[in-house]
This record gives structure tokens, C-alpha cells and sequence, in this order.
């Protein structure tokens, strides 16, 4: 399963995520801070 994470969630969380196996991306690392909701559920339908 994959995960993007909003900006609002800690560096923690993508730690945890991706010591347990998961494919996470993050907003802030994509570069797309301060995206609109509706923008980035386009982004992850792709």
C-alpha cells in the first residue's frame, strides 16, 4: 500500500511507516506544500 502524507504530519510517522514496509511519499518531499486538498487527491489518483 502507498501513503502520501500531508505536510502536517511529523517526520515520525514516515519513519514508522517505512520501518513497518510501506511506500510513503510525503507532500513537503514532492514539493507540492501548501497544494490544494482537491489538487493533490488528482495527484494521487495518477
Amino acid at each position: 500500500m502507498m501513503f502520501k502524507l500531508d505536510e502536517n504530519l511529523g517526520g515520525s510517522i514516515v519513519s514508522l511507516l517505512r520501518l513497518a514496509g510501506y511506500d510513503v511519499a510525503t507532500v513537503v518531499g514532492q514539493q507540492l506544500s501548501s497544494t490544494p486538498d482537491e489538487e493533490l487527491i488528482e495527484i494521487c489518483r495518477w
